[in-house]
């Protein structure tokens, strides 16, 4: 669905991404895993074209308005209330929708109850829960995420995962970008393991439970042999 080939990015001379290669496949959940510092929000950057880089990017079947990207903070008015703001953003990115469309969305999200709160009165996780509203009013094939669970508390967490999990069910691919082994052993189908800029493995997550017993053995095999 995804194709990315020999992508390199430096910032000055220091290497970022040294000839990463990966494809993601249609209506699969890969988590990219890595520890901060890997590359992962850089190859992210790259993917949605918002840095310069070498190599490329090919979406196969689909435009770049095909993609669904969640941000910690999607620009929103933070003197409007929820449903104003997705009401506003609705239009700028498919023209005006219907209210039930709106309401749906926002029952999706959990904010049933908080559609006439100001965005700055809103805690972080409500905040993460308007991006994910904001990123599905165009229906993306595909959605990307970054470290998603960050500033979480343990029912967000949850939260998060299960919409994930629901997300995937519904048909739509996506990327998630983390370090956290046990979401990733909870939600992925693939795993891309990143260190140092480099892809050191892509496997399915059942072929690495039968390889390695665990993800912890499979991540710490790979970083300590590329070490």
């Amino acid at each position: 669905m995804l194709s990315i080939e020999h992508v390199e990015k430096n910032y000055g001379k220091a290497p970022i991404l040294k000839g990463v290669t990966l494809h993601v496949k249609k209506g699969r959940i890969l988590c990219l895993l890595g520890p901060n510092g890997s590359g992962k929000s850089t190859l992210v950057n790259c993917i949605l074209s918002l840095v310069q880089h070498k190599g490329l990017v090919r979406y196969n079947n689909f435009t770049r308005k095909g993609i669904g990207l969640i941000l910690e903070d999607e620009g929103f008015c933070k003197d409007l209330n929820v449903y104003k703001n997705l009401s506003i953003d609705s239009m700028v990115k498919k023209g005006a929708v219907s209210k039930d469309e709106l309401n749906h969305l926002i029952a999706k999200v959990g904010l049933v109850g908080h559609e006439k709160k100001m965005v700055k009165k809103l805690s972080m996780g409500m905040r993460k829960r308007l991006s994910i509203a904001s990123a599905l009013i165009n229906n993306p094939e595909i959605l990307i995420w970054d470290e998603p669970y960050n500033s979480l508390d343990p029912e967000g967490i949850i939260f998060l995962r299960e919409l994930i999990i629901d997300l995937n069910k519904e048909g739509k691919t996506l990327i998630i970008s983390t370090h956290l082994l046990g979401e990733v052993e909870k939600i992925a189908d693939d795993i891309a393991l990143i260190y140092k800029g480099e892809i050191l493995s892509v496997m399915e997550k059942n072929d690495i439970m039968q390889q390695f017993d665990s993800l912890e053995n499979f991540y710490l095999h790979h970083i300590n042999t590329a070490n």
